[in-house]
């Protein structure tokens, strides 16, 4: 019995494809080895070249590779070589979190440790908007903390005064 197949190009998820048509695409160019498959039953989606039936031709001139690829050399082969992941403003997020504001810090952590992931996953549009965000979250953060500060300053001189 044929599975029927997804596979996804950039963004758009394509299927239900059955095997067959699968294996034919993959013949004719139109699905790559790098591109990303999934049936029911697996737990991710993962490069086609690493299921090995869907490379098996009969001349045996195509061979899969099994050997599993880091996500970083997976991302920056979909992406423009000369581009690369925005900052992700952790450090700041932490510090934030640490010394200031620790609700907006959190906010802005959560935001950061999203980056990455999302470039990796093809999301670049994502990945800038998370960056964004956890920059703007960061500065949240520092300026309530400053507001604050000034505001106790400035209550303390009041209160010594009087």
């Amino acid at each position: 019995m044929s599975q029927n197949w997804f596979y996804a190009k950039g963004q758009q998820q394509i299927g239900p494809v059955p095997e067959d048509a699968l294996r034919a695409m993959i013949s004719s160019g139109q699905v790559l080895p790098s591109d990303l498959v999934w049936a029911e039953g697996m737990p991710n989606w993962i490069e086609a070249e690493r299921i090995p039936h869907l490379f098996a031709i009969e001349s045996g001139s195509l061979a899969a590779s099994n050997t599993p690829r880091s996500a970083p050399e997976i991302a920056y082969r979909r992406t423009d070589p000369a581009t690369r992941p925005p900052k992700n403003y952790i450090i700041p997020a932490i510090l934030v979190t640490c010394f200031c504001c620790m609700p907006f810090g959190i906010v802005s952590l959560v935001y950061a440790s999203q980056v990455e992931g999302k470039w990796y996953t093809g999301d670049s549009q994502g990945a800038f908007k998370s960056s964004r965000l956890a920059r703007i979250w960061a500065w949240w953060a520092f300026g309530c903390s400053a507001g604050i500060f000034v505001l106790w300053l400035v209550l303390a001189i009041v209160g010594a005064a009087m």
